[in-house]
């Protein structure tokens, strides 16, 4: 049993670099998103020799099923190379290990076969996930998708997205397929090789066609397909969990989360992180979290030195 990690990026080149060494001797798989240049990606891992940059690369737009398409090229990458037993652990570009892998890999081997993907079953729960899954939206619009840089015709791009996906829409989700009830929670996960086959092996062009046309599909996708396979009882509430409110947060797997979403840690936040039972921390990022990446690689991680 070995982790094999997989890595989602967009930003921060020199964070990444950090993350994959932080993460070695293990291998990384590293997808960067094609709106952007790879050469400082590339420049960033040159040092480090665990790491693979998929060449296929996905223009992922927030909340749209290209989020999935590039999650998925990691995934099916990733099982050329991994044994039944080997986990593997989906970790984006802002994420930090708060402990050694060695001490990942020894609670892994302690929970044989355990399933680190929870869910919460979106028809049990509120309007707010509901709305998610009840009209088609529009993430993936290819109008404007590529002009990223300018934020007045990225403010145009969103504000026509907005309307296509509001409340007076008309275009209904399609129904799940084959009775499909769909799952919701974090999008990072930590499943075996055997359990992520079996989960593949379910998706059609139809599981596809549903899964494009709702909101923020990577945090119900596989959340869903492992709900038909036998690991859905390996899962840590041995199926869908009771749903106990609104947050990613709360159903996070191996990750700490701040309740926003979108606060970056800093060396401010040392109590905190050092109380975490969890094993990634996000978001740190390159300038703001320098010093707690600093600290976490002396106190905690001590990686081996780039070569």
């Amino acid at each position: 049993m070995k982790p094999v990690f997989l890595v989602y990026t967009f930003q921060d080149a020199e964070h990444l670099g950090e993350l994959v060494n932080a993460l070695g001797p293990h291998r990384v798989f590293v997808h960067v998103d094609a709106k952007v240049d790879i050469g400082d990606f590339e420049a960033a891992l040159e040092r480090t020799g665990n790491a693979v940059l998929l060449d296929d690369r996905v223009q992922v737009n927030w909340g749209g099923y290209s989020q999935v398409r590039a999650i998925r090229a990691l995934v099916q990458k990733a099982l050329e190379f991994a044994d039944d037993d080997d986990y593997l652990v989906l970790l984006s570009g802002s994420d930090y290990p708060l402990r050694p892998v060695d001490e990942l890999l020894k609670h892994l081997r302690s929970h044989p076969g355990r399933q680190y993907l929870r869910a919460f079953e979106i028809s049990s729960s509120e309007q707010k996930y509901r709305r998610q899954v009840d009209r088609r939206h529009h993430r993936d619009l290819s109008f404007l998708s590529k002009r990223t840089g300018n934020r007045m015709l990225r403010r145009v791009r969103n504000g026509v997205i907005k309307v296509l996906d509001g409340p007076l829409s008309l275009r209904h989700a399609p129904v799940p397929p084959g009775g499909m009830k769909i799952g919701h929670g974090g999008t990072h996960f930590a499943v075996t090789a055997a359990c992520m086959r079996a989960m593949e092996a379910i998706v059609t062009p139809e599981v596809e066609r549903y899964f494009e046309a709702v909101f923020c599909p990577e945090e119900k996708f596989y959340h869903s397909l492992i709900m038909r396979t036998r690991f859905s009882t390996a899962t840590p509430a041995g199926g869908f969990e009771p749903y106990v409110g609104p947050g990613n947060w709360r159903y996070a797997n191996l990750h700490l989360i701040d309740p926003t979403l979108v606060r970056v840690f800093t060396i401010d936040d040392w109590p905190e992180i050092v109380a975490s039972p969890q094993f990634f921390i996000r978001k740190v990022v390159s300038g703001p979290s320098t010093s707690l990446r600093t600290q976490l690689n002396v106190e905690r991680l001590r990686p081996a030195p780039l070569k």
